[in-house]
């Protein structure tokens, strides 16, 4: 899951060429997505993260992944690139879920640590393979727009696009 996250911030790199087509815009204005979601991570990292030392983490993270499914939802209804950047910080904003993730599961001594490694493996997995992940979707499965990428119950991927059909990988 926190691969999923984490590459959320990294998706637009290899689409940018696309992006630019597909909103009649500038390589700038499309290259500032990347960077203002970089802002929001920064933004999140200095003054949402300390939080979790004084309010319950759990709490925390759910409102942090609600943040993150709401800015994934209005990014994919939004129309144009302004909207874009807004919901790109506050996407930026929810990647703050993995530190705060990794300290709640590091106060349990019984079965916190082991867990740590995972998870760091699942951020450097999601961030390294993200670019590739978005290509092969948009090109071998010629999906234009994209909704959601869901893990259901049987860990396979749904990938549904904006006219409502879904492909199950």
């Amino acid at each position: 899951m926190c691969g999923f996250t984490v590459a959320n911030i990294y998706y637009i790199q290899s689409i940018v060429p696309i992006v630019m087509n597909d909103l009649h815009i500038s390589y700038y204005m499309v290259s500032m997505i990347y960077t203002i979601s970089l802002a929001g991570n920064v933004t999140s990292l200095i003054f949402i993260t300390p939080l979790g030392d004084f309010f319950d983490r759990k709490q925390l993270i759910s409102i942090l992944f609600l943040t993150l499914s709401l800015s994934c939802i209005l990014l994919f209804l939004s129309t144009n690139i302004y909207e874009i950047y807004i919901c790109s910080f506050f996407l930026g904003i929810g990647v703050c879920i993995i530190p705060i993730t990794i300290s709640y599961i590091s106060t349990h001594a019984d079965f916190g640590i082991m867990y740590i490694g995972k998870i760091m493996s699942g951020v450097l997995l999601g961030a390294l393979s993200s670019r590739f992940f978005i290509k092969f979707i948009y090109f071998c499965l010629e999906l234009e727009k994209y909704l959601f990428i869901l893990i259901n119950n049987d860990d396979r991927l749904i990938i549904c696009n904006s006219k409502g059909t879904s492909t199950r990988v």
